[in-house]
């Protein structure tokens, strides 16, 4: 996590202490998509790969063509039918994922609880500073991301497995933060099996859940609850 310093006062007189670096970026997508975004400065490709796919904007990772960099401005270049997708969006005033009948996430994947606590344990104590989250198989790959929305950090983790190629679909995601019902959808278009947090969930995002297929979980210091199709966990 890259930080600064700013000044505070405090008991002992004016004194620089340490603050989480951030900065505003405009992000422009074929100049027909633009939005603006507070994000810590790191793994920011990342970050655009993982909003553009999980919100259905793209609907493959090999269809954004170049992403670059510039102070506070990403450009980002998807291949021209994203173009034509927009103008259709635009003209009947609805986001892509509203667009989609999401399937059940099916899948014979699964993984047993000491398998959770191991991955978890790797991701170490800077998991829980910043929402965050770990993505990761029952082998050994294992992405995590920190930022200073969990929304941003979803991003950041699915755009490093995006990146890797990584099959997602035999995959768990664990956040630091409550599971709402947006991280469950956007979980389960990416066809990601079962979803977890060290926090807990809402009402909603259960309902979401199991509508959806995917295995809702908790990991904390009373144990393992599981919300919703609990096969999956042994």
């Amino acid at each position: 996590m890259e930080k600064t310093s700013v000044i505070a006062y405090t008991r002992e007189g004016k004194r620089w202490i340490p603050a989480i670096r951030t900065q505003y970026y405009t992000i422009n997508v074929n100049n027909v998509l633009s939005f603006d975004v507070l994000l810590t400065p790191s793994l920011l490709k990342e970050y655009v790969m993982g909003r553009l796919v999980s919100n259905a904007y793209v609907e493959d990772p090999d269809s954004i063509e170049r992403i670059n960099i510039r102070d506070d401005i990403i450009e980002v270049e998807v291949t021209p039918d994203f173009e034509f997708r927009m103008e259709y969006l635009r003209e009947r005033g609805v986001e892509p994922l509203e667009t989609i009948n999401i399937p059940r996430v099916n899948g014979s994947f699964f993984v047993d609880e000491e398998k959770l606590m191991e991955k978890l344990t790797l991701a170490g104590d800077t998991f829980f500073e910043l929402p965050s989250y770990l993505l990761s198989d029952i082998n050994g790959y294992i992405f995590t991301a920190s930022d200073i929305e969990d929304e941003n950090a979803f991003y950041k983790a699915v755009g490093r497995a995006l990146k890797d190629r990584f099959d997602l679909k035999n995959a768990f995601l664990v956040s630091s933060s409550i599971i709402r019902p947006e991280t469950v959808i956007r979980a389960s278009y990416l066809g990601i099996p079962l979803l977890g947090t060290t926090k807990g969930i809402t009402d909603l995002a259960a309902s979401v859940g199991e509508e959806l297929g995917i295995t809702l979980f908790q990991l904390d210091l009373d144990g393992l609850k599981v919300f919703t199709h609990p096969s999956r966990i042994r």
